[in-house]
């Protein structure tokens, strides 16, 4: 059966103390929220990343697994860390533990959540602007 998830962005800025000012990204989706603050970085890739990491990351794990001959060491000053060449944006840590880095830009995260057998469409406001994404598996 096919379950789609609703997973809605909104943007605001931070009345807090130390960030005032700053954008705020966030992400919606059956009472729970993702966000995250700042700029100079994909905002609204990183609350996807985050998002698809807590609630799929057994369907990280899986794709890693399906790829692990495309393994390859990361030029990181703590070694031990690999990364799928074809998936940018996806680092295993020397622990095992499959992350998400959705600074690197929201298409490389739609590639990676495409990849782990996930339809994904959008949908925009009058100005161009992403508000909702469609998230649909047919494995669930």
């Amino acid at each position: 059966m096919n379950k789609i998830h609703r997973l809605e962005l909104y943007t605001s800025t931070s009345r807090g103390r130390d960030t005032y000012g700053y954008t705020i990204v966030g992400l919606k989706n059956e009472g729970k929220r993702w966000r995250t603050c700042g700029g100079g970085y994909d905002m609204r890739g990183t609350v996807l990343a985050d998002y698809f990491s807590d609630c799929f990351g057994e369907k990280l794990k899986k794709l890693v697994s399906d790829n692990s001959e495309s393994l390859e060491p990361c030029n990181y000053a703590v070694k031990g860390y690999q990364k799928i060449a074809n998936y940018y944006g996806l680092t295993v840590t020397p622990g095992g533990l499959v992350q998400l880095d959705g600074g690197c830009g929201i298409n490389c995260i739609e590639n990676i959540i495409r990849a782990c057998g996930f339809g994904l469409e959008y949908s925009c406001d009058k100005k161009g602007n992403l508000q909702t994404y469609y998230l649909q598996s047919e494995n669930e």
